[in-house]
């Protein structure tokens, strides 16, 4: 079991392979010792990269507003609010948990992070590619990136690091979005995105 499954969550996407998770209530301590208080590790509506030990070790990302501010930053967009948050140093809100350093994470993802590295820090590389995610996926969770979406006629995905998974969530929460499969009259198989019925919170 691994450490996310103490706390109630819901899987949003998968980062490169690993499960990425929103959490429903604050203290999880997800294998890191770096606190004295669970609360202080990762908050509700934070989002997590890996589910801690027990299963991937975890970066934990405590404003998601400050990944989008970023990667709309990075899209060309500007404003007052969008600055503030994307001028703010990564460490105040992600934190890399026990079982990986953030050179291990690094180390780990170098050929996917190495056509970006002339732009971006590693850590506001993640910020970038959840806060595009977000963006577009997870906007009606985060009252203060919705204001934002104004902009979304103006923006295109491109980077495509975060997916909606495919399979069935085994653990103890479930998943945010309930992927359908439909398949039209001599057509490919097609992916169809849709919000899952959610549990009370």
């Amino acid at each position: 079991m691994s450490d996310i499954y103490v706390i109630k969550h819901l899987r949003v996407g998968t980062f490169l392979g690993i499960p990425v998770y929103m959490l429903l209530e604050d203290g999880c301590w997800l294998g890191s010792k770096k606190f004295r208080e669970p609360s202080y590790v990762a908050y509700k509506k934070a989002i997590s990269i890996g589910g801690g030990s027990g299963e991937h070790p975890a970066l934990v990302i405590n404003d998601p507003a400050c990944c989008v501010a970023i990667y709309l930053r990075h899209a060309g967009l500007a404003s007052k609010s969008i600055d503030t948050l994307a001028k703010r140093r990564t460490s105040a809100y992600m934190t890399y948990c026990d079982g990986m350093t953030a050179a291990q994470w690094k180390a780990v993802f170098q050929n996917d992070f190495a056509i970006w590295k002339t732009s971006l820090s590693f850590d506001r590389w993640v910020a970038t590619c959840i806060g595009e995610f977000i963006f577009f996926m997870l906007h009606e969770e985060y009252p203060e990136i919705r204001k934002w979406r104004r902009y979304a006629k103006d923006l295109c995905i491109h980077l495509c690091q975060v997916q909606i998974p495919w399979d069935d969530y085994g653990g103890n929460g479930t998943d945010y979005f309930e992927v359908k499969q439909r398949r039209p009259p001599n057509q490919a198989l097609l992916a169809i995105g849709a919000s899952a019925p959610q549990p009370k919170r």
